[in-house]
């Protein structure tokens, strides 16, 4: 990254090719991270994310041959860091989601801190070693480093024998899975809300990286060391940022920690932009790396929570595209602003887009987590359930016929809502309540599932929340009795046998 933005900054001085620097590596993330979260739910995440990292080393070797035979231009260098970053939209998701199999939930939020950190160790070390290397040495070998430096992360993965479960002949299609996760963030208002502040703060906090080679020299007078050093400063903030989190977070919750951040950033932002002091700029980029890690990791971590564990790949993926959209179209907005106004105009814009963060965060909180309790349950009365139907059979049609008691149809209801909501996360389809038009007390509630396999996956995923969803809405039925429920395979999709019904 230091050395192709320090490149594109020799042979253009067009503010905005230098600033693509960072949407080229991070606009593959949200073209391909949705995907990789699909993956990551249903693949094994080993041997994807090894596959990835084969990748990006190739794509990266790519880069340093082409830097030793003089083949580089701007656009070639932005086609090939687009490349790397492939492989890294690839892999992040499925690394992410392995958090919560290493650690137990309690430690999950210490977990996303840790790893950030380890990521921001290498983003101190690597900008202040690649701005020597660029100095000292070429390009070429600038590349050529970074490429070999993907090589300890592949050979741990190729050692690595985590525990898994096995996936069997009733894996969910990518496909299938990229609309699921699209329908359960649809049906979770609770964590909606973080998608947009993260993509809000990514927007605004991208302006310093994106304009960091611009603010070396035009404002500090610098070469690429300089630069190198104060990319390293933006990683060891992020250090210092991790650990004061910990501390922190005993004492106050996700969401204190967060608002204050935004406007510490805003503030960081914004002395970065009056100041040719080299120190003070390296102080406040210190101060910006800080606040990059700990809202990063704790929205990450609040998602993380507020998710199921066979769900969280996807939802991890939608966060990393929020992100690095937020990062691209950041990168570019400023560069554009830069390129007319300056680096001091374009960096005072984004000091106060990040203080309408902070107003955003007001409005729409994080979601609570500590009470949750996500994990399936462990007995799904399978065995009740016929095995003969062929996986792929389907669709499949659930009606179930509910007798409201007197006085109770407002309650019910409400218990519908919940129950559309919970029912549409675990992977229904086509939810919809049918209103009896005599004026019986009769209410028909149907879903469908695209195949046996699906329906299967359902019963799997059922939580506490089901049987308490079903014991409430047992409370306002004619005599307190469970709903009737049935089971029809759609016509021309495939035989049923007959079989007794599990409860939902």
């Amino acid at each position: 990254m230091v050395a192709s933005a320090w490149l594109i900054s020799l042979m253009s001085d067009n503010a905005t090719m230098v600033a693509l620097t960072q949407t080229a590596y991070g606009l593959p993330m949200v073209i391909f991270s949705i995907f990789a979260g699909a993956m990551a739910d249903t693949y094994d995440r080993r041997k994807t994310m090894i596959w990835a990292l084969g990748f990006s080393i190739f794509a990266s070797a790519l880069l340093a041959v082409a830097a030793g035979f003089g083949l580089l231009g701007s656009w070639s260098t932005l086609t090939l860091l687009f490349l790397v970053g492939i492989g890294v939209a690839i892999f992040t998701p499925s690394w992410q989601a392995s958090l919560g199999t290493i650690v137990d939930r309690d430690r999950l939020g210490e977990a996303v801190s840790l790893h950030n950190m380890g990521a921001n160790v290498m983003r101190t070390v690597g900008p202040a070693l690649g701005g020597f290397l660029v100095t000292f040495t070429s390009a070429t070998f600038t590349f050529l480093v970074g490429a070999f430096s993907y090589l300890p992360a592949l050979i741990v993965l190729i050692f690595w024998k985590p525990q898994t479960t096995p996936v069997g002949s009733t894996r969910e299609s990518v496909t299938s899975a990229v609309g699921a996760g699209i329908r359960f963030l649809a049906a979770s208002p609770a964590i909606q809300p973080i998608f947009l502040r993260v993509f809000c703060f990514s927007t605004s906090a991208i302006s310093v990286m994106a304009l960091l080679p611009l603010i070396v020299r035009d404002q500090f007078g610098g070469d690429a060391t300089d630069y190198g050093i104060l990319f390293g400063a933006f990683g060891l903030g992020a250090i210092l940022g991790g650990f004061a989190q910990g501390l922190l977070r005993h004492r106050y919750d996700s969401e204190w920690m967060l608002r204050r951040a935004f406007l510490i950033n805003a503030a960081a932002i914004a002395v970065l932009a009056v100041t040719n002091n080299f120190v003070v700029g390296l102080l406040a980029t210190g101060l910006a790396g800080s606040c990059w890690l700990m809202s990063h990791s704790l929205q990450n971590t609040t998602l993380q929570l507020a998710t199921p564990r066979w769900m969280v790949g996807r939802m991890v993926s939608i966060c990393l595209t929020a992100t690095f959209l937020g990062i691209s179209a950041g990168s570019w907005l400023w560069g554009v602003v830069t390129e007319y106004s300056g680096t001091e105009f374009a960096l005072t814009v984004s000091a106060i887009a990040m203080s309408l963060t902070w107003l955003l965060a007001l409005r729409f909180p994080l979601p609570e987590t500590r009470n949750l309790i996500l994990e399936p349950m462990e007995k799904h009365d399978l065995s009740i359930v016929p095995t003969l139907i062929e996986p792929q059979a389907g669709p499949v049609q659930i009606m179930v016929e509910h007798r409201v008691a007197e006085g109770q149809l407002p309650e019910f209801h409400r218990l519908m809502g919940l129950r559309r909501r919970h029912l549409i996360q675990l992977g229904a389809r086509h939810w919809t309540l049918l209103d009896p038009l005599d004026g019986g007390t009769w209410w028909i509630e149907s879903f469908q599932f695209p195949t046996w396999a699906d329906y299967q996956r359902l019963l799997q995923r059922r939580t506490t929340e089901t049987v308490s969803l079903r014991e409430e809405i047992r409370a306002v039925q004619y005599g307190k009795v469970d709903p009737v429920m049935r089971r029809f395979m759609i016509r021309g999709a495939g035989p049923a046998r007959d079989a007794l019904m599990p409860r939902l």
